[in-house]
């Protein structure tokens, strides 16, 4: 498959995916909105975007290596609820937290592609925070922000909310994950707030597919790519 980009030899791009993740994955391109990783089948699936040079290429095999590495399958499918079927917005929200944090410590030379990822993200406006003010969505999107784009915007918190977020950065188990999303989730009702993140989020998919943003960059790709067959599971 002809990926249209500059990251180099996609088949060496898989061997060090499968390196980092110290397991054999298996590695897709298609042509998707999102970066998303498999719980049960153990695949990555990478978008085929325009102009995706070598560190946001990197960044988004990092953070789905991160899924592969600390996220707990059989953890996870019982912690979703069927009664509340959000809740898996928001344990994704802190779980990316926590995985980017954990593969920064274990490969400290990625945190250059993280920075350099987001940095390029930020510029095309993926997030679409220059389209509305990032202050006014829920508690959990902004969460989501700061994490992602840190100092590259201005995200308010209150009193009571910063402590979510300082509990975000302290998360060290999926359990911890588990129990402070529910605690977040729980609070948004209670202010009144949607339950369900806007669609800039990180959303978790079937069958424990956590996959990357929505984007608008993402589609017209997918478009401009009609006849190509290939589909997540």
């Amino acid at each position: 498959m002809r990926i249209r980009n500059s990251v180099g030899n996609i088949g060496n791009l898989e061997k060090l995916a499968s390196l980092l993740a110290t397991e054999d994955l298996i590695l897709e391109h298609a042509a998707v909105s999102t970066a998303s990783f498999d719980l049960k089948t153990r695949k990555v699936t990478l978008p085929m975007w325009r102009q995706m040079d070598k560190t946001l290429y990197h960044m988004l095999v990092l953070h789905e290596i991160g899924h592969a590495l600390y996220t707990p399958f059989d953890e996870f499918k019982e912690s979703v609820d069927d009664n509340e079927p959000n809740l898996k917005d928001y344990i994704n929200v802190v779980e990316d937290a926590r995985i980017e944090r954990k593969i920064k410590l274990k490969y400290p030379g990625s945190r250059r592609d993280f920075i350099s990822g987001y940095d390029s993200l930020n510029d095309r406006d993926f997030f679409g925070c220059k389209m509305r003010d990032p202050n006014t969505l829920n508690l959990i999107d902004r969460i989501n922000l700061f994490f992602k784009l840190g100092t590259r915007i201005e995200i308010d918190f209150s009193d009571e909310e910063q402590v979510f977020v300082s509990e975000t950065e302290r998360t060290t188990t999926f359990k911890d994950v588990v129990a402070l999303a529910k605690r977040i989730y729980e609070f948004a009702q209670e202010q009144s707030e949607t339950a369900e993140p806007h669609p800039g989020n990180w959303d978790e998919g079937q069958d424990g597919d956590f996959e990357g943003e929505n984007s608008e960059e993402g589609s017209e790709e997918s478009s401009d790519k009609g006849n190509t067959s290939d589909s997540k599971s």
